[in-house]
């Protein structure tokens, strides 16, 4: 009973501070600027009025009025701040299509009026520009409507969901219905009407743009091709062979973390990878030593995104340093982006703390709370796994058995593991235009300015689905049959011939970007599947060292489910 309380207190407590943060007034000028931006900045960026008077403009100076209810309030230094960040992003964006940007002077000759005007819970505005010539009024976005007490509706209720069913699925599925409902109910629909078509909404506009997100997708195809992977090593011995190597080193539980700590800091590039290489790769060492599951979470978890935090060359630094350079000018920070970043470095207590602690808390072996209670279960009962528990990773991944009578050799996981980190940095090396900077000026990167502008231009899901592609490839090749071996080949020939061509007959009606991949991905397997069954092992006389091409996809399905 104590334990269950423990485990209801923080969320008990998330659930009172939301509630304390509904009670309160928001703030009204702070409102207005946040509709300001909005308003300046709408979902088409070119339809809105700053990109309509940088283009009417076409780099002639301009001076700035904004007003509320006919009185000047250019000096409010919230809507200030707000004018500016928005354009600050409308220039990047036109200096992006190298065309010229919105130039602010107090003594020009042309003025930008801005009016605002709020009608309840909307914020209008009128801009228009000014000048010795008269008025000329600029598209105007639609009102945008200011937030409410109502926006905390969704949250509270996926956590009271939460809290009543203890289900993640249908909380977040409640939070997602209540905000559709409320979106719906500003559209104009009745309250009977507003909740059976948020209902619609949540499947044929959110979840189905979720599918269709390329990102997204991207991103399951490399959990996914990363999972079969390591499915594929674990049947072919390979992983055995890592931990057993692992293992001369990783003798007792503290050295165990320590080394699963030293794993997850050496692969600093990505967060993601990070977590599914180095948890797959320490956990069955980890269970042959009676670490609780819970344990190896922790330690993989507070390695991973910590030391992609302060990681001079990450996908995440680079998304971060992408996210806020355009804000810095608006902050009066003319500075760097990158600087900016390395300046920051010392104040990311939670990065460095969390480092700090996993090595503090697996060198002294002291644990408290819930984690105490679970590491003294798994040494005393062996039971990894809280009874009740349901892990992330399936029971036919976490227990697949290396196939009898095969060598457990590390190098078979070892090289497609270092396939998969080297093709990342690769496909984000070509990706980020490094090669044409080598070509065009070898010299910037030698500087750390350079690769940063890399990373940021060559990072996300797509880079990682590839290299993770690319892994399951040589696993495959590395432990299958030899027939399936070419296969392989076979369809590496085939995508190089007809790959376009079925990729330009996809494109019409899959989301952009993914013809190409389904289109490899269909004639790699076709190819595999093929060359599988042409070729039987019979008719190639080889040491017992592989495995047929049914018993590898078993097994990267098993790990996958």
């Amino acid at each position: 009973m104590r334990a269950r309380l423990l485990a209801l207190a923080p969320l008990l407590a998330g659930l009172g501070l939301a509630l304390a943060l509904a009670s309160l007034e928001p703030e009204p000028a702070a409102l207005e600027a946040r509709g300001l931006a909005r308003l300046l900045l709408p979902d088409e960026p070119e339809a809105g009025p700053l990109a309509a008077a940088a283009e009417r403009l076409r780099g002639e100076p301009v001076a700035l009025r904004i007003t509320r209810g006919g009185q000047d309030v250019s000096g409010a230094p919230e809507l200030r701040r707000a004018f500016e960040s928005a354009l600050n992003l409308e220039n990047a964006r036109r200096e992006a299509a190298a065309e010229p940007g919105l130039r602010i002077e107090a003594a020009a000759a042309r003025t930008l009026e801005l009016g605002l005007a709020r009608e309840g819970a909307q914020l209008r505005l009128d801009a228009r520009l000014s000048g010795p010539a008269g008025s000329e009024p600029l598209p105007a976005a639609q009102p945008y409507r200011l937030p409410d007490r109502t926006s905390l509706l969704p949250p509270l209720v996926a956590i009271l969901v939460a809290l009543a069913l203890r289900r993640t699925i249908s909380a977040l599925f409640a939070g997602i219905w209540i905000g559709a409902s409320l979106l719906r109910l500003d559209a104009g629909s009745g309250a009977l009407l507003a909740a059976p078509l948020g209902l619609v909404d949540v499947a044929w506009v959110y979840l189905r743009g979720a599918l269709v997100s390329t990102f997204r997708i991207e991103i399951i195809g490399f959990v996914t091709a990363l999972m079969a992977l390591v499915g594929v090593v674990s049947r072919g011995g390979g992983l055995r062979g890592l931990v057993d190597r692992v293992a001369r080193f990783a003798r007792t539980v503290r050295s165990t973390l320590l080394s699963t700590f030293a794993m997850g800091c050496m692969i600093f590039f990505d967060d993601y990878s990070n977590c599914l290489i180095v948890g797959n790769t320490m956990r069955p060492l980890c269970d042959r030593l009676r670490i609780s599951r819970e344990k190896l979470a922790f330690v993989v978890d507070s390695t991973a995104a910590p030391i992609a935090g302060v990681s001079l060359l990450s996908t995440w630094v680079a998304f971060e340093v992408s996210t806020f350079s355009a804000q810095l000018p608006a902050a009066g920070i003319t500075e760097s982006p990158y600087m900016v970043f390395l300046q920051t470095l010392p104040f990311r207590f939670y990065c460095w703390f969390a480092l700090a602690f996993v090595v503090l808390n697996a060198w002294l072996g002291r644990d408290f709370g819930p984690m105490r209670a679970a590491e003294a279960r798994a040494r005393s009962t062996g039971e990894l796994v809280r009874a009740g528990g349901t892990p992330l990773v399936s029971t036919g991944g976490s227990e697949l058995e290396p196939a009898p009578g095969l060598p457990q050799r590390a190098r078979n996981a070892l090289l497609p593991l270092a396939c998969v980190v080297a093709v990342t940095l690769q496909e984000i090396f070509r990706g980020g235009g490094g090669y044409g900077l080598l070509a065009d000026d070898p010299a910037r990167l030698g500087s750390l300015a350079g690769w940063l502008d890399v990373l940021a231009a060559g990072s996300g899901a797509a880079p990682l689905f590839v290299a993770a592609s690319a892994g399951l490839w040589l696993a495959l090749a590395l432990l299958g049959s030899n027939g399936l071996r070419f296969g392989l080949v076979l369809g590496v020939g085939a995508c190089a011939l007809a790959a376009g061509p079925l990729a330009s007959a996809l494109d019409p009606v899959l989301p952009e970007g993914m013809a190409d991949y389904l289109a490899v991905g269909l004639l790699l397997a076709a190819a595999g599947v093929a060359g599988a069954r042409l070729l039987p092992e019979r008719r190639w006389p080889t040491r017992r060292e592989h495995l047929a091409g049914g018993e590898l996809w078993r097994a990267a399905l098993a790990s996958t489910r």
